[in-house]
């Protein structure tokens, strides 16, 4: 997916009206869910929220895109006034994909400005090399090589509709078998009494300026963090772990990433190879985003799999307590297979909710 900003009004519900300056194809082919209402809110006002939520409300998936597309045509045709926005657009193809909304007042930031930003800033202070890592989105730097451990730093820039922070974090890669671990995102596993302190999210930018020192501070804080990672690693090495426990723990962590029971499965089966401790269970997430198997995903979706289970890795090696880890992934579990939104992996799961 190509990503580029379009500035100007919309005069009909799949036209826009660029400014001036604006030199690009203005016909809009598809709407997001997300940027219909973003960009009603941004011409009404949040007041038009009840009105959306009260058309919507209740349908099945494929019904409520399509009422939300007519509420959305309906509205912009009434529209006396379309006021000049930021339109986030998909120009891949021969027509744009509306992706997001934004005011004239949102700084935009493209990713690729990010990697720029932040390889010069690497490459001035001599602090680290590139250093690829398949398995992990954005870029990854070598930092120092120890006990059989390269360890290093991730940055990931986020997304130009900055609906996903720019995150610098830290990586351990295992040179015997080439596993990685990440830490990028672990805020996801508050739940399960996971501490999420191991990156630095980068927010509200107000001025482009302001993108450089923000960036310096958040690298020079996660060099900071990366000689805590071997004790990590060392400690978990001496924390058993009952393959009951592996199996709770690795199916929350999975099920709460949006990941399915098929990775769930591999990460199981491989945990049974591994040493039966934290550092084993963290090597079976890791192995199986390096060498596991995985179904083809959509471009612009690349490696969206392997990383969340590098992540989960990562996570695993963070618990502190076991018990109340386990306690807490199995309410989790318990909770969210009687709601039925994980039906998938009951089968898997029958032996212990």
């Amino acid at each position: 997916m190509s990503e580029t900003v379009v500035i100007g009004s919309l005069d009909s519900p799949y036209d826009i009206s660029p400014r001036e300056d604006m030199d690009t194809s203005t016909h809009i082919r598809k709407w997001n869910y997300r940027a219909m209402w973003s960009y009603l809110r941004l011409q009404y006002g949040r007041e038009i929220d009840e009105q959306i939520k009260a058309a919507v409300e209740g349908l099945p998936r494929a019904e409520r895109l399509i009422k939300m597309a007519e509420f959305f045509e309906d509205a912009v045709n009434e529209q006396k006034q379309a006021r000049e926005m930021q339109f986030i657009v998909d120009d891949s193809g021969r027509h744009l994909n509306v992706v997001a909304v934004a005011s004239l007042k949102h700084l935009l930031i493209p990713p690729a400005e990010v990697y720029d930003m932040a390889r010069q800033i690497i490459e001035k202070g001599n602090m680290m090399e590139r250093y690829d890592l398949k398995e992990l989105s954005g870029d990854t730097w070598q930092l120092r090589e120890s006990a059989g451990l390269k360890i290093g730093l991730q940055i990931y820039g986020g997304t130009i509709t900055t609906r996903f922070a720019i995150k610098i974090t830290s990586w351990l890669q295992v040179l015997a078998c080439l596993n990685a671990l990440s830490w990028l995102g672990i805020g996801n596993f508050n739940r399960f009494g996971i501490r999420s302190n191991d990156f630095e999210r980068i927010l509200r930018i107000k001025k482009r300026e302001e993108l450089k020192p923000r960036l310096e501070q958040g690298i020079d804080q996660a060099m900071k963090r990366t000689g805590l990672i071997q004790q990590k690693a060392d400690r978990a090495k001496g924390v058993p772990m009952k393959p009951r426990t592996a199996k709770i723990l690795v199916s929350a962590f999975a099920l709460s990433y949006k990941l399915g029971a098929k990775s769930i499965e591999q990460v199981i089966e491989r945990f049974q190879k591994e040493q039966q401790n934290q550092w084993g269970l963290a090597m079976a997430s890791s192995w199986v985003a390096s060498h596991g198997f995985f179904m083809a995903t959509p471009e612009g979706r690349d490696r969206y799999v392997e990383q969340r289970l590098s992540t989960i890795a990562g996570a695993t090696l963070l618990v502190d307590d076991i018990p109340k880890a386990e306690e807490r992934s199995l309410e989790w579990l318990k909770k969210h297979i009687k709601q039925g939104s994980v039906k998938s992996v009951r089968k898997l799961l029958k032996d212990l909710v």
